[in-house]
């Protein structure tokens, strides 16, 4: 408690030419909380983002996979259609 109101407000420090040479500490004493709490939402918020990017793979890997069976698709009806045209030129030439 003592820590963050000695800090509070202060001047990070360091280099002049360091990224965080002006900024300051912003510290406030919550008092009740424990470290167990903090490192317990931040597994929780990767379990979560984990979650959130492996759902987002497997929507791309569908999309894919439907997107190709559709390409398939077009070809083997594009391919059926010129057989036909070839057969009903050759019935109509004998």
């Amino acid at each position: 408690r003592q820590l963050a109101d000695l800090l509070n407000g202060q001047p990070m420090g360091g280099r002049r030419r360091a990224a965080n040479y002006s900024d300051l500490w912003n510290l406030k004493y919550l008092k009740g909380f424990t470290w167990d709490q903090l490192s317990a939402e931040q597994a929780y918020k990767s379990r979560a983002r984990e979650s959130r990017i492996a759902n987002e793979v497997a929507n791309a890997k569908a999309e894919r996979d439907a997107f190709a069976e559709a390409v398939r698709r077009g070809k083997a009806e594009k391919a059926m259609a010129e057989r036909r045209a070839k057969n009903n030129n050759n019935n109509n030439n004998n």
